[in-house]
């Protein structure tokens, strides 16, 4: 028996995502339905979130409203959410 398992997409073959990227600005927000359409594994997630961070972009998640960057404990919150979204990528 055969499992799916999910593809990993890379930003480079995500042509908005890397648009939204360019255009985004220090103090402008990005707000996703869910952790898990940010990016396809923890470790992407976390890269995203500290490569915006670094320009000053925050993320807020409507899924798991917690997830807001631009305090202290929704930052935090970030990191243990993005593992539970890497699980839930990975059991699909």
């Amino acid at each position: 028996m055969e499992h799916d398992r999910p593809q990993l997409v890379l930003p480079a073959d995500r042509p908005q995502w890397v648009a939204c990227q360019d255009y985004l600005r220090a103090g402008d927000t990005v707000v996703v339905r869910s952790l898990d359409r940010l990016a396809g594994t923890t470790t992407m997630a976390l890269q995203t979130m500290t490569g915006l961070g670094e320009r000053g972009i925050n993320i807020k998640s409507l899924a798991e409203p917690d997830i807001d960057t631009t305090t202290p404990m929704g930052r935090a919150l970030f990191g243990i959410v993005a593992v539970f979204a890497q699980l839930r990528v990975g059991h699909h």
